[in-house]
């Protein structure tokens, strides 16, 4: 970490330091800041990773059976952002095995494992597409599907499509766990987020964790 790095990062714990701004065509202006020693990934509206959204998604993740994560094979993470949700599975939890993450933005891939060195976990594959078509054409199955997938803090409409959330459910494992995360700041997103959870059916067990974090909740899905 060069000199400027380390005393940013301290000077953090008394007031904000920005350290950059990116610009990317999907999501705008990312802003990246130092905060209480952490770098922070942040849009105009929004943080992407190592704020709020690590917590919301590890309160989440810490409502998995740990069997679950430990004895899976293969987690898909739809929507990078700095790759903070990777690194707690990695660390905190102590996943071994494959994490296929998938991310429509190559410039917050790039900032992933140049800034966040995202890269260092080896059993993590990257890919720089769209999500909507991964899940169509992919014909591998996931004991555990994170779907973090936002463009600021909007949801993409394709995610409750039918056809994507049935190729959701076709690549899910039996006994298969459904992270879905979602943000509700207007009556049409939590609309949405509900017509997603009705669509699957009574092979599978819903259940929500409400106002994470004051605006997100996250839908845990899991295939009987």
């Amino acid at each position: 970490m060069k000199l400027i790095e380390v005393l940013s990062r301290i000077a953090s714990f008394v007031y904000p330091i920005r350290y950059k701004t990116v610009y990317s065509e999907f999501s705008g202006n990312l802003e990246l800041t130092w905060y209480n020693g952490k770098l922070l990934l942040d849009t105009e509206n929004t943080n992407y990773s190592y704020g709020n959204l690590q917590r919301v998604l590890d309160k989440a993740i810490n409502k998995i059976n740990s069997e679950i994560i430990l004895n899976a094979k293969n987690i898909l993470l739809l929507g990078v952002a700095g790759g903070s949700v990777i690194e707690s599975l990695y660390t905190k939890y102590q996943f071994k095995n494959k994490i296929d993450a998938v991310d429509i933005d190559p410039v917050i891939l790039k900032i992933a494992e140049e800034e966040y060195k995202i890269n260092r976990f080896k059993n993590c594959s990257f890919f720089a597409t769209d999500a909507k078509l991964y899940v169509e054409k992919c014909t591998k199955k996931y004991n555990i599907i994170i779907i973090d997938l936002f463009i600021d803090y909007q949801i993409p409409d394709f995610v409750f499509d039918k056809c994507f959330i049935d190729n959701i459910k076709r690549l899910l494992e039996d006994k298969g766990v459904i992270l879905f995360n979602t943000i509700s700041l207007e009556k049409k997103q939590n609309q949405n987020s509900n017509l997603f959870t009705e669509k699957f059916n009574k092979d599978y067990n819903v259940k929500v964790l409400k106002n994470i974090e004051q605006y997100n909740s996250i839908y845990i899905i899991q295939k009987k």
